[in-house]
């Protein structure tokens, strides 16, 4: 299976060596959004338009989950008005399509339990997107409704996998970002779910904070930043109609440091290196076998002219990642009363990203996962040994992201 996929990979991507350019990492071009509110946009009416088209083959073995294929699209159109230099204002709608689906269930967040529906399906999934933007000062930006979130917030690999755009719904409440030459942050939180009296499902909702602090500044021939995360899931209302469990609260964190060296060459530029370490911990609840858990990941990447390579190696004791790859947890997702003892996992990352211009650029990845043995306690308390494996991941994405002036309203004409 792995030769199948390195070959296919490879043949997607050698015809590509003959042209364009690469700006950035595949997660820059791809999936992060533009957070300015430019001065010189005062009084513009836009037309916006994101959108991802994806397919996605998750082949996983070693029963940390299931696998399965995402085929689909991501849309969002919106009326961008900016009225003044420093507030932005976006409306419109956000549209996930799978392939070949004719109905979505009404999922109201995801964690380890995983895909808990309310019951409802729709024929469509759609939402719709408000964001309300306010540069507050030249280093401090409010912003409410739709927030910037998913990759945006630069949270590492165990702490949030990326495919979550791709399942999830758009952020929305409230987010708080500051950025200096030595001090980056971004504050938010995500109301996932919202609950009226006698609803079937509980109110969910998760804080979260991602936060550097530079020795320098970023383009230095040697850059040096500590990153810290946390991030909060919190379930139950007082009007809850969910008798057992009704609170439940979780927690992931990380703090590291990571060196990157910028060796400003056509060819190779950039080899970043990095360690952090992590804690879980349920604070409230009785959902999972392990109060409290820790992991460190080690992480080496390489920049080399469109392509990123990363090797990294993950090694944990009792952790349960809320957001993150379930081949950084100890249990089974969705979680069926399976624990891994003491799992390790080196990582290998291939990307490929080239841009099109300002608007237009296309992604490919290729991310494996080889399980290290370790003893594994089936749902039915049965102990056993979980034997070496090692899990696939490969994709393909195409963004297009125009955007049209419709009007200037401080034009003169």
């Amino acid at each position: 299976m792995m030769k199948k996929i390195l070959a296919c990979a490879a043949m997607l991507l050698l015809p590509l060596v003959q042209g364009g350019d690469a700006m950035a990492q595949m997660k820059q071009l791809i999936f992060d959004e533009d957070r300015t509110v430019a001065a010189d946009g005062q009084g513009e009416l836009r037309l916006d338009i994101e959108n991802i088209d994806f397919l996605r083959d998750n082949e996983y073995v070693g029963g940390r989950t299931d696998g399965y294929t995402l085929p689909g699209f991501l849309l969002r159109p919106t009326l961008t008005y900016q009225p003044l230099a420093n507030l932005k204002i976006e409306a419109g709608f956000n549209m996930t399509t799978y392939w070949g689906a004719t109905a979505y269930q009404e999922l109201y967040f995801r964690d380890p339990i995983r895909h808990l529906p309310t019951g409802e399906s729709k024929r469509v999934n759609m939402t719709p997107f408000l964001r309300v933007h306010a540069k507050l000062s030249p280093a401090v930006d409010l912003v409410m409704g739709n927030i910037y979130g998913g990759v945006a917030h630069g949270l590492p690999e165990p702490l949030y996998d990326e495919e979550n755009v791709l399942a999830s719904r758009p952020e929305a409440g409230i987010q708080l970002l500051v950025g200096t030459s030595h001090f980056d942050l971004d504050a938010w939180v995500n109301w996932e779910s919202f609950i009226f009296r006698n609803d079937n499902h509980q109110e969910a909702f998760t804080v979260g904070a991602a936060a550097k602090v530079k020795v320098n500044d970023d383009a230095s021939r040697v850059h040096v930043f500590f990153p810290l995360n946390v991030v909060v899931q919190h379930r139950g209302g007082e009007i809850d109609t969910i008798a057992t469990n009704r609170v439940q609260t979780w927690m992931n964190a990380s703090a590291g440091c990571q060196l990157d060296i910028n060796l400003r060459s056509r060819l190779v530029k950039q080899v970043s290196v990095s360690v952090n370490a992590f804690a879980s911990n349920e604070g409230k609840g009785e959902l999972f076998p392990f109060k409290r858990g820790v992991g460190v990941y080690g992480l080496a990447e390489m920049d080399i002219w469109r392509f990123n390579v990363g090797v990294g190696h993950w090694a944990a004791h009792n952790f349960i990642t809320l957001l993150g790859n379930p081949h950084f947890g100890c249990i089974d997702v969705p979680y069926t009363g399976v624990r891994f003892t003491d799992p390790q996992v080196t990582t290998f990352n291939l990307e490929y990203a080239q841009s099109f211009g300002k608007c237009y650029s296309w992604g490919a990845n290729l991310k494996a996962f080889f399980l290290h043995k370790c003893d594994e306690t089936g749902a039915d308390g049965v102990r056993g040994s979980q034997s070496m494996a090692t899990s696939l991941a490969a994709a393909v994405y195409f963004r297009l992201s125009p955007s049209f002036l419709l009007k200037d309203f401080n034009k003169k004409h």
